[in-house]
């Protein structure tokens, strides 16, 4: 039987390509041109943003403990007592606490390199007490060196402020003896006043900061076909590729460079106080930073300016490409159009490729086989196969992600136990053990009470470790099983935190299943701490408890509470996400509740059959 023109394979291969295949490639290919080269200039601008922003936002951190060391320092405990000794008069008293505060300052610089002063100036504007650093060492200035501060605006404007008000300086080069320091060192003050016990001001205190130690973050930028510049409200340089146009403004150098110079058109945009991006020959985007949160009129703006061809050269590389593309395939569909009517190989072919892809380890991209005979039902199956393997390797990676993670995590925890717990108590030991040196000649009394401390922090050390260790790996959990192991663990914080301890469980002398025992035994490890370190509760309650397949945790406090919203980026929130993961990772949910002044639940859902 002789088959008539449109019945034939072939031929109905060659009309379907050519008018299913052919025309609706050209179309769709310029339209996902189009679409596609949006979308990478959108994602090219987008990096920039999140690079000037990642940058101010390490600055603004930066700035907030600097803030945070300025109230510290203010309120040591040295500083007041010499404070107290100078309302007396008393210069034997005045004498020692000048030494000890003075000492405190070299401690603290040298553990927080980034200040080349601290200083104590007192209500006359006289530094009395001033530590010098070179980043690494600090060094007491004797008193014939020190200097009359009076008439320098940040002592003015600071001696104006109240009790835990900060003053935050502009960003310029210090100045010694009136005159700019050589080489230049740019530095950003951060003061406050202090006060005697009838809250009369007894001067300030004073921080000056190596500005270098955050203008290298822009300075030092990876942006290498981008020109990346910080400016003052001004628009006085503070970073430029070119050092000799920094420092312009009439505080400092005074040689007028300026932004308004070299953006002639579009400065005001630059120094509007708002993060935003213009487009035209050149790719710029800004973004602000505010050195004092409660100044809105001081700022600075990091500025990315970047050639359009450069920053879109994905772009236009690209759409060259696509359109090379398009023109081949358009030129290889008609050549396969005309091939697949004289043969009925091409998916068999096409299907060897896929297998070639399958075994080079590309499963993502599927077997394309426009058939429905036996050949088309065996791609589907081929694709099925790929798409589950595919399926199955990317749980595994994630799997291993969030491993690696919540392993890290746990060091991470570890590390904060030991710097916030026994290296503090150390520190204080040090302390008193060196408060004991000097006063044992002169003070029996008052030795023999700082060495009892001393001991006494150092006992405490001794059980801090302990504590540590056995928060590693208790004992009890792999000997007495999970509900003996957290009734300990819960009685031992109730017992420190001197609160009323609530224990419930219906779980007997039941073990349940290993990773589900250490997790639940984790989280609720994580939730007490917290509890211990932060809720000042009276008042505690673990549930634990078996409901159908499920093992559900309860871990409550009555104390001050927190704002889940305000604990981004510190140390408690790690702690919290490290729950949450650990239950993920058994398939369990962990939910915290939290509300300032009413307390935290944290509340747990494990399965006990493990999939």
């Amino acid at each position: 039987m002789k088959l008539r023109f449109v019945n034939r394979i072939q031929n109905k291969l060659l009309i379907a390509i050519l008018a299913v295949v052919l025309f609706p490639l050209i179309g769709t290919g310029l339209y996902g041109n189009w679409i596609t080269s949006r979308v990478l200039q959108d994602s090219a601008l987008s990096t920039a943003r999140n690079a000037i922003s990642q940058q101010a936002n390490q600055i603004t951190v930066f700035l907030s403990d600097a803030q945070d060391d300025i109230l510290f320092l203010s309120e040591l405990g040295s500083l007041n007592a010499l404070i107290a000794a100078r309302v007396a008069g008393n210069p034997t008293d005045i004498a020692y606490w000048r030494a000890q505060v003075q000492n405190d300052f070299i401690s603290f610089s040298f553990h927080r390199s980034i200040y080349y002063q601290i200083r104590y100036l007192t209500e006359d504007g006289r530094e009395f007490i001033r530590v010098d650093s070179d980043g690494v060492w600090p060094r007491p200035i004797p008193e014939p060196a020190l200097q009359d501060k009076s008439s320098r605006y940040y002592f003015q404007e600071t001696m104006q402020l109240d009790r835990k008000q900060v003053f935050v300086s502009p960003l310029d080069l210090n100045r010694e003896y009136g005159q700019i320091e050589r080489p230049f060192k740019p530095v950003i003050r951060y003061a406050t006043p202090v006060f005697d016990a009838q809250g009369r001001r007894r001067g300030i205190v004073i921080t000056n900061i190596f500005a270098d130690r955050f203008l290298d973050v822009v300075r030092y930028s990876d942006h290498k076909s981008a020109t990346v510049l910080l400016v003052d409200q001004n628009g006085y340089y503070l970073v430029h590729p070119n050092p000799n146009m920094e420092w312009g403004g009439p505080g400092d150098l005074n040689t007028g460079l300026n932004l308004r110079n070299d953006y002639p058109d579009i400065w005001p945009k630059l120094l509007s106080g708002t993060a935003g991006d213009i487009i035209n020959d050149r790719a710029i985007v800004y973004y602000p930073i505010y050195p004092n949160p409660k100044d809105p009129s001081v700022y600075w703006v990091i500025i990315h300016d970047e050639p359009r061809h450069t920053i879109f050269a994905s772009v236009w590389s690209f759409r060259v490409t696509a359109a090379s593309i398009l023109v081949l395939a358009a030129i290889v569909a008609t050549l396969m159009a005309l091939a697949l009517a004289r043969s009925f190989t091409a998916p068999i072919h096409t299907l060897r490729k896929g297998v070639e892809r399958f075994g080079r380890g590309e499963l993502a991209e599927p077997v394309v086989v426009n058939s429905h005979d036996e050949i088309g039902e065996l791609a589907h199956t081929f694709n099925q196969m790929a798409a589950d393997l595919n399926r199955t390797r990317t749980q595994r990676q994630k799997l291993l992600e969030q491993l690696i993670h919540v392993q890290e995590e746990e060091r991470r925890m570890v590390a904060y136990d030991i710097h916030d717990g026994l290296i503090q108590r150390l520190v204080g030991a040090r302390l008193q053990l060196t408060n004991f040196i000097g006063l044992r000649n002169r003070n029996q009394d008052k030795a023999e009470q700082s060495l009892q401390r001393g001991l006494q922090h150092l006992s405490n050390a001794i059980v801090e470790g302990r504590r540590l260790i056995e928060g590693l790996r208790p004992a009890l959990l792999d000997d007495l099983g999970l509900v003996a192991a957290l009734h300990e663990l819960a009685r031992q914080v109730a017992e420190d935190m001197s609160c009323e301890l609530e224990f419930y469980s219906n779980l007997s002398d039941v073990r349940v299943p290993s990773p589900v025992e250490t997790t639940a035994f984790r989280i609720a490890q994580e939730a007490l701490s917290n509890s211990r370190k932060y809720s000042r509760s009276a008042r505690l309650r673990i549930e634990i408890n078996r409901r159908d397949d499920w093992l559900e945790l309860v871990v409550q406090d009555w104390g001050v509470g927190f704002d889940p919203c305000s604990v981004e980026e510190n140390r408690r929130c790690i702690g919290l996400v490290g729950m949450q993961e650990r239950a993920n990772l058994v398939g369990g949910h962990c939910e915290i509740v939290g509300q300032p002044g009413r307390g935290t639940l944290v509340k747990t859902r494990l399965p006990l059959e493990l999939t």
